[in-house]
């Protein structure tokens, strides 16, 4: 499978300045280097903090990253001027996770929706109104609530006009930042099927960002997981959910409810909170609360204290940033 989307060495960080005075950095993205194959759905997991949010926009460039590149189609994204990579905004959207904040509450549905069309000069202007409703026919919703305002429509509704909006210009690569963690049980599985069809019937490239691994699992075909702004382990969904490599991903893997109340998970939780990402540990990011690192006598291991972990392969499409994985039967070796 040819990759649409390369992203190699991505950094962004940001300024931060105490309450008594001093400026620091924060690393938000650290280092990244990621494909999405065409016509793929890769998931970007990791808890709160570690960088995934920062990631898609720096991916499309709705934030400006500080070093890197980003090859979308074989062009160089981040050397495009503001004209060309305008031009290109048709081919590249992204689904909020906030429906609420993303849509103007001042503009009916209808106009939103239209809004990309009209900009990007996508169709006459008598056949507006007829592709607006399409579109809302597309992710489910009736023709009638393009005279609506966002405030008059539930959290589900408003997602779906933030899908059909990003739908409007026909794009080849939909980035989705957790659209549907505000939503019920109920509605968030309506809003998966939708999305698995969307992505079958118009051929779309997906990058679900999500905290939530048992819908990751439903939908996508490989995982990244992120901590502190870094990846740290990637493979495809099933193999990564049968056998993490990283003490990381098993940690978020046994956070997952399991609905038997007599069934244990096979894999240890994670003590303590992910630090802050403006002092981060030296070493491995992870090692103050990882339990492979720590020796029988408490002690952390030199190598994790001192040593960045680099993205290696261990088999086939699986790769990890640990120097200890997993279930690993030889050493890991450079990707």
């Amino acid at each position: 499978m040819s990759a649409l989307l390369e992203a190699r060495g991505l950094r962004k960080s940001f300024s931060w300045r105490g309450q008594w005075g001093g400026e620091r950095r924060l690393w938000a993205v650290d280092g990244v280097d990621l494909e999405v194959g065409r016509g793929e759905c890769l998931a970007l997991v990791g808890e709160s903090g570690s960088g995934k949010t920062t990631l898609g926009r720096c991916l499309l460039r709705l934030l400006e990253p500080d070093a890197g590149t980003v090859r979308f189609a074989g062009t160089d994204l981040l050397a495009l001027s503001d004209r060309d990579l305008r031009r290109r905004r048709t081919e590249l959207q992204m689904v909020f996770q906030d429906s609420a904040g993303a849509l103007d509450p001042r503009l009916r549905v209808g106009a939103q929706i239209a809004e990309p069309i009209r900009i990007h000069r996508l169709a006459p202007g008598a056949d507006v109104e007829p592709r607006v409703a399409a579109l809302l026919e597309t992710v489910g919703l009736a023709r009638s609530l393009a005279e609506r305002y966002p405030h008059q429509l539930s959290g589900g509704q408003r997602q779906r006009v933030g899908i059909a909006r990003a739908l409007a210009t026909e794009p080849r690569l939909l980035i989705l930042d957790e659209p549907v963690s505000a939503l019920d049980v109920s509605v968030r599985a309506q809003l998966l099927g939708l999305l698995q069809e969307l992505r079958s019937r118009l051929q779309l490239t997906m990058i679900f960002i999500a905290h939530d691994l048992a819908m990751v699992e439903q939908i996508a075909d490989r995982v990244a997981v992120m901590y502190l702004g870094r990846l740290i382990e990637m493979g495809p969904s099933r193999e990564v959910f049968a056998a993490p490599r990283h003490p990381y991903t098993a940690s978020l893997l046994a956070a997952v409810p399991v609905p038997d109340p007599k069934r244990r998970s096979r894999l240890a939780t994670t003590p303590g909170e992910i630090p802050s990402p403006l002092a981060p540990p030296a070493g491995c990011a992870f090692h103050p609360r990882c339990t492979v690192a720590r020796q029988e006598d408490g002690a952390i291991q030199r190598r994790c204290r001192e040593q960045v972990p680099e993205l290696r392969t261990l088999e086939g499409d699986r790769r990890t940033a640990c120097h200890y994985p997993r279930g690993a039967k030889e050493p890991a070796k450079l990707a």
